[in-house]
């Protein structure tokens, strides 16, 4: 029936957690996996920035979401366009923890 349904359980278990991980250390990734509980996190974590990048219509961020996928195409200017998005997705954390209800 609601095609948000497992985005919505995903975000209130990421609730129940607590405190969102800063996003710089979120972007690093450092998945450890003798800390299930914290993996869950991390991955829970990422999955609601992801959906905040494909869904969240924050213009900054759907524009440099654009920009990564027209280089991706092209082949070239790739890692600069993922660090314009990462630093989108970081100037609007505001917009992310609304997306989020945080």
């Amino acid at each position: 029936g609601n095609p948000l349904a497992i985005r919505e359980w995903a975000l209130e278990q990421l609730r129940q957690k607590g405190e969102l991980i800063p996003l710089d250390q979120l972007f690093a990734f450092p998945m450890d996996p003798n800390d299930l509980p914290g993996a869950e996190k991390l991955v829970l974590q990422a999955g609601m920035v992801v959906a905040f990048i494909l869904d969240g219509e924050c213009e900054p961020v759907r524009a440099a979401h654009g920009a990564l996928k027209e280089a991706l195409r092209k082949g070239e200017g790739v890692s600069e366009a993922f660090d314009a998005l990462q630093t989108a997705v970081q100037e609007n954390q505001e917009d992310l923890r609304f997306f989020g209800n945080f």
